[in-house]
């Protein structure tokens, strides 16, 4: 049984492209870290509820429609932003004012995820959260956000611990962003024949 089972794993891993097995080699490195971090972080809650926040708002979400709110911030600071998703899946972005996308975050966890992004501010500039559906036209629902000033934070396991998951919830969306990409032709740009 034991040799059938090794022939299957390597007839198997042969298969599987290079990029993957160092993404699961990678995340079994990672993830250990994250829960280590969220057990000590154990009265740390899902946005930082107990800190002062610079932004408190709930917004209403319809379709795939943009809604957009400006964010006030100090200069010089880390921000986190989190978004808890009430009944609509939503990608989060933190832009300047010329549009340009300084953070984004998305979530697994489809209509009731909280996202994070963090991002440093800088003197002069102006930021805006942008919440956008990514349900059909008809779809309604309702995004809580807060921002929270790393500075003016106290709890470090909690900061650490929101800090990685808004490093996992940015990963998650450059890896939606990439999969939701239009694709050329039938197998995409970058299939041979």
């Amino acid at each position: 049984m034991e040799k059938r089972e090794n022939r299957l794993f390597k007839k198997v891993g042969h298969r599987v492209p290079r990029a993957v097995r160092a993404l699961c080699a990678a995340l079994s490195f990672i993830l250990p870290t994250i829960f280590t971090s969220v057990a000590f972080a154990g009265d740390c809650d899902s946005s930082m509820e107990m800190q002062p926040a610079l932004l408190t708002a709930t917004l209403n979400v319809h379709g795939r429609e943009p809604v957009k709110t400006a964010l006030p911030v100090r200069p010089a600071s880390e921000i986190i932003v989190f978004a808890t998703e009430h009944g609509i899946d939503v990608t989060l972005e933190v832009t300047d004012t010329a549009g340009t996308v300084l953070a984004r975050g998305d979530s697994p966890t489809r209509r009731t995820g909280v996202q994070r992004v963090r991002f440093t501010t800088r003197a002069g500039q102006h930021y805006f959260v942008v919440v956008t559906g990514k349900e059909h036209a008809d779809a309604k629902g309702s995004v809580a956000l807060r921002a929270v000033d790393r500075g003016t934070s106290v709890k470090s396991s909690c900061l650490n611990a929101q800090r990685l998951l808004a490093n996992a919830d940015q990963a998650y969306a450059t890896g939606q962003a990439v999969s939701r990409a239009p694709r050329c032709g039938r197998w995409g740009a970058g299939h041979r024949q």
